[in-house]
């Protein structure tokens, strides 16, 4: 203290006297007291966060390095390499050497072409090499910002909605986003700025907490009042949204009568089996998706849902083509090859491509990914005309 005190009126009688503060976190100048003391720097010095490379800089860096050792990466490498890693510089070198070591292992003749297949090949064998840099980019907010870091955690695990219910203040995520650690640039569809570093703060979450999932599963008891509320709160922001959406005069979901047979798909009860998610869906599918149909059919549109609906709302659409898409796979012996790409993608997402019957939970799991996917949907919808 006296030293910084020190500081600050000797700048104060000699104004070209500056200093640098450099460090990983910024709590030095955030705090207003140290043991009752007034801090002389809070409120005074300005915080600027370092983030990951643009994409033109990792390009560079990967030109510049990689031509030493005989690797010259294409394009779409860079472009898969700043996806995966975030422009992180240390994550980028790492699974860089890696690729390195696996080309002189294999003895392929240099220079060599380093291609988006050598990036994605063997990719979660590689990152469990870095997880030790994972632990090291986030110990400082484990450390010092614990609110913030169970915010990641309730990320990682999957549980958008209310990852988006708890950071509507913008002082709670400060640091989420001087880090540079997550993306908020679409309103409620949050993402990891660095996509690996989901898995590693999922598979610690699950192993301190004694899981066998990296997902957020519901607890048993608490989820008949989930349910219920997730519903009540989708019928209610649909008729909200509807009402928006047709004095901007975009295409009609429902019309002014909203969502048919609403009662129904509000008394919906958790899903425990594959017949309780025929049902479930089944429902879901005559209050909300049919509806949609029946208002293309009104207006002589065969593709309405496929067409007018997945552009005019591209945030809410994948939810009400993922009750459709579930739907089918369960009740249709065969599907189009449109319908399969579009399944997988859904099991990618909401199963990482596990098998619904054989993911512990995984009935409740589907019905929690309609629920999730249509409130997140609804309010990024909205988001975009506030």
């Amino acid at each position: 203290m006296p030293f910084w005190q020190t500081l600050w009126s000797t700048q104060s009688q000699y104004r070209k006297f500056c200093f640098v503060i450099a460090g990983v976190n910024a709590s030095i100048v955030e705090t207003d007291r140290f043991n009752g003391i007034q801090n002389p720097m809070f409120g005074i010095v300005k915080s600027r966060y370092l983030t990951g490379f643009e994409k033109p800089e990792v390009f560079s860096l990967l030109s510049v390095l990689g031509k030493r050792m005989g690797l010259n990466f294409e394009p779409s490498a860079v472009d898969a390499l700043y996806a995966r890693y975030g422009g992180h510089p240390l994550l980028t070198r790492m699974v860089c050497s890696q690729i390195n070591t696996e080309i002189k292992v294999a003895g392929t003749p240099r220079p060599v072409a380093v291609s988006q297949h050598n990036i994605k090949n063997d990719a979660i064998n590689r990152e469990h090499e870095i997880q030790f840099y994972c632990g090291h980019i986030t110990s400082e907010l484990e450390d010092f910002y614990k609110d913030e870091y169970e915010l990641l955690e309730i990320l990682a695990s999957g549980n958008v909605t209310d990852f988006n219910d708890l950071t509507q203040d913008i002082d709670v995520v400060r640091h989420l986003r001087s880090y540079g650690l997550v993306d908020f640039s679409q309103p409620y569809l949050p993402k990891f700025a660095i996509p690996v570093m989901q898995g590693y703060i999922a598979s610690k979450w699950r192993k301190n907490n004694g899981l066998k999932s990296d997902r957020y599963v519901v607890p048993q008891g608490r989820r008949r009042e989930y349910v219920s509320g997730r519903t009540g709160s989708i019928l209610r922001d649909l008729r909200l949204a509807e009402k928006r959406f047709l004095s901007l005069s975009m295409p009609a979901l429902y019309g002014n009568g909203g969502p048919s047979e609403a009662e129904h798909l509000a008394s919906a009860r958790p899903v425990d089996s594959r017949d309780d998610a025929v049902a479930f869906l089944n429902q879901c599918n005559r209050s909300l998706v049919e509806p949609t149909d029946a208002i293309g059919k009104g207006q002589g549109k065969k593709n309405y849902f496929f067409d007018d609906l997945a552009m005019a709302y591209p945030r809410l659409w994948p939810a009400l083509n993922r009750i459709r898409s579930y739907r089918n796979f369960l009740m249709h012996i065969k599907l189009t090859p449109l319908a399969e790409q579009q399944l997988e993608a859904y099991i990618l997402e909401d199963f990482d491509g596990a098998a619904i019957e054989g993911t512990e939970d995984g009935w409740f799991r589907l019905q929690a990914a309609v629920l999730d996917g249509l409130i997140i949907g609804i309010q990024a919808e909205l988001a975009k005309y506030d």
